[in-house]
């Protein structure tokens, strides 16, 4: 979902088009001038169809590109926070892992 409707992107592009500065109407309706002028640009180039084109791809989408499955993810995100907290041997906690730093501290403490 985008954050300007097609109809405000419409809006100002033709606002730009018919004379006013990519500034003052930025401005007016509180939009980033880059945005609008990259808006402008791409009405320019292709219409309205261009200016509505969106290039953005769901979380999902991006996570199947690089993971075959959910469940894959899964396995591989609790196998590095296991490696990350058990098996990651760190010279400032000791020579210790995570883990095993914070049990000694515990068992040091009582």
């Amino acid at each position: 979902m985008t954050k300007f409707s097609k109809e405000f992107r419409l809006r100002l592009v033709l606002e730009v088009e018919g004379g006013q500065s990519l500034t003052s109407v930025a401005r007016r309706y509180g939009v980033g001038r880059t945005t609008l002028q990259n808006w402008f640009l791409r009405y320019q180039a292709g219409g309205m169809e261009q200016l509505i084109a969106t290039n953005h791809y769901t979380q999902e989408f991006k996570l199947q590109a690089i993971f075959e499955s959910v469940e894959d993810f899964r396995e591989q995100l609790e196998g590095y926070i296991d490696c990350y907290n058990h098996r990651r041997i760190k010279l400032k906690l000791k020579g210790m892992s995570p883990v095993e730093y914070r049990t000694h501290s515990f068992e040091a403490a009582t």
